[in-house]
């Protein structure tokens, strides 16, 4: 489906076309995903074994509304950090979605002027 779409004329690949294309189980498409979660999770994997979290959360479009993306992250976290840390360890998809980069910056914002923190 991507080569086709790049063969056709098109010059970029939008998220939205990318994601269709990994629904379809696109080989190009999944191949590519899951070379992101490799090396998303080699760095989720350092973090675990220093830290031992249970929670990683992962942002950005690739992970909004991706479980597929999700799922390769954490088999591949799963299966390379130490097993003590992996146990209770979730990875979940953000769920400020878009908006992350804004509540971020409202976040701090808040903090520095009133010493008051954004939760949930």
């Amino acid at each position: 489906m991507i080569s086709k779409w790049l063969n056709v004329g098109h010059d970029h690949l939008t998220i939205d076309i990318f994601n269709q294309a990994i629904v379809q189980q696109d080989p190009l498409a999944v191949s590519v995903l899951e070379e992101v979660a490799f090396y998303l999770g080699m760095g989720i994997v350092s973090i675990t074994n220093l830290f031992n979290p249970e929670k990683i959360i992962v942002g950005g479009e690739l992970a909004d509304d991706n479980p597929y993306f999700i799922q390769k992250v954490h088999e591949f976290v799963a299966g390379h950090s130490l097993e003590t840390h992996t146990g209770e360890l979730e990875v979940l998809p953000s769920s400020f979605g878009n908006d992350a980069d804004v509540i971020g910056a409202a976040s701090l914002l808040l903090h520095e002027l009133f010493h008051f923190t954004l939760s949930e």
